[in-house]
């Protein structure tokens, strides 16, 4: 359900090489830390490699949006272990 360490960084290294080719610059960059099996990626908005807030979001790459689904990661985990999480 969450990635390794391994796989955080991986999906990140991803993340930062779509934007570069899309040239993209982003205010925000994102830590991905669990994807939904389609290639949607959780996880959290961050700011100069800071964690800005506990809200967990979604991003669609094929559309370049994110959308905050959670308001924190307890609440993220609870609602998709339990199938509720609509994304």
């Amino acid at each position: 359900m969450v990635f390794s360490t391994e796989k955080v960084i991986e999906y990140h290294l991803e993340y930062l090489e779509h934007l570069a080719a899309i040239e993209n610059n982003l205010i925000h960059n994102y830590l991905f830390f669990a994807d939904d099996g389609c290639g949607n990626h959780f996880g959290l908005e961050a700011a100069d490699g800071v964690i800005r807030t506990s809200k967990i979001g979604v991003y669609y790459p094929i559309i370049g949006e994110y959308r905050i689904v959670a308001p924190d990661l307890y609440a993220w985990a609870d609602v998709w272990y339990n199938g509720r999480l609509g994304v």
